[in-house]
């Protein structure tokens, strides 16, 4: 692998594959008629045929101005973003946020009214009754028939709980008890928590509006601590040195100059899924695909993989 390749990430946007072969066809036929036209032909079918698995051309050297050092450059401003930066400023580290919006419509997360977690003390307040840990994981593994990475189930398991306890502890007890619930808490006794086999667990707590001004509340805190939000900037690749190791990330800003953020400690990625992103999940996720398949499209939810496409420039 050369060394432009080691040091591209993927951008973001991607045409659709059948357009890709329309366009194939299409040039192809313009091509044999024109040899003038051979080599634009080539080029944009070149294009057309990127992947989210392709890795970039990399990025012009002399287009990339130097945004500074930080100890953690943090990649998505939204839930897990910004309270990865809180965290991360709170224990003294100097933290880059990189968020795509700009900073008058800057939304801090989409929906997060609801939060599903496993004995979250709130939640037991709430009538909820506590989860065995094992009893859950193996009920994970099982509907997920063992394609989940037990590893960050099991972390999931046992700190979702005490993560949400801080995220809302600033938050009083009348201000909880007004706009804040347990979903189906205390469980009624008509209620099944088991169907043929299948358990149900009760864990999700009901924010609502509260949850967007607790987001509010904990980046003006990590902002307090040091953070620096950068909107505007659109993260393009990310940086490798000659052991493979992630050490930055370059954006691209609304102007469309190239800015390279360097990372002492580590990037964090929190730009979202890919359920949004119809090559993704034809290429990765069977369960949506087959849904595809049977009903003709895929119209979910709002983010299309630009975490993962961009991280498929650091492998």
């Amino acid at each position: 692998m050369s060394k432009n390749e080691k040091m591209s990430g993927a951008h973001i946007n991607r045409r659709s594959f059948l357009k890709g072969v329309a366009a194939t066809g299409a040039m192809g036929a313009i091509a044999a008629a024109h040899p003038a036209a051979a080599a634009q032909a080539a080029s944009e079918n070149k294009a057309a045929a990127k992947s989210w698995k392709d890795k970039p051309d990399p990025i012009d050297e002399t287009l990339i101005s130097d945004a500074g050092t930080y100890d953690v450059v943090v990649v998505g401003g939204g839930h897990a973003g910004l309270i990865c930066a809180r965290v991360a400023a709170m224990k003294g580290a100097s933290v880059a946020v990189i968020e795509n919006q700009n900073e008058k419509s800057y939304i801090r997360g989409v929906g997060g009214g609801q939060v599903g977690t496993v004995n979250s003390q709130f939640m037991l307040d709430q009538g909820a009754p506590r989860i065995d840990e094992g009893d859950f994981l193996r009920e994970w593994a099982r509907r997920n028939v063992i394609r989940h990475n037990p590893r960050r189930a099991s972390y999931f398991v046992k700190n979702s709980g005490r993560v949400l306890d801080w995220i809302i502890k600033d938050v009083s007890k009348e201000q909880l008890a007004k706009n804040c619930h347990g979903m189906s808490c205390p469980p009624k006794p008509t209620v099944l928590q088991e169907v043929s086999g299948w358990k149900f667990y009760y864990g999700t707590a009901i924010l609502g509006s509260i949850w967007r001004d607790l987001l509010k509340t904990h980046q003006d805190k990590a902002m307090a601590d040091g953070a620096k939000w950068f909107y505007d900037h659109h993260a393009e690749i990310c940086d490798l040195d000659g052991s493979g190791a992630v050490t930055g990330v370059v954006a691209k800003r609304s102007d469309g100059k190239y800015i390279r953020f360097k990372a002492r400690k580590g990037v964090a990625l929190c730009a979202g899924d890919f359920s949004n992103n119809r090559e993704m999940v034809i290429d990765i996720l069977d369960d949506l695909r087959h849904q595809a398949e049977a009903q003709g499209d895929i119209n979910l939810v709002k983010t299309n993989g630009r975490a993962l496409i961009f991280f498929q420039g650091c492998l």
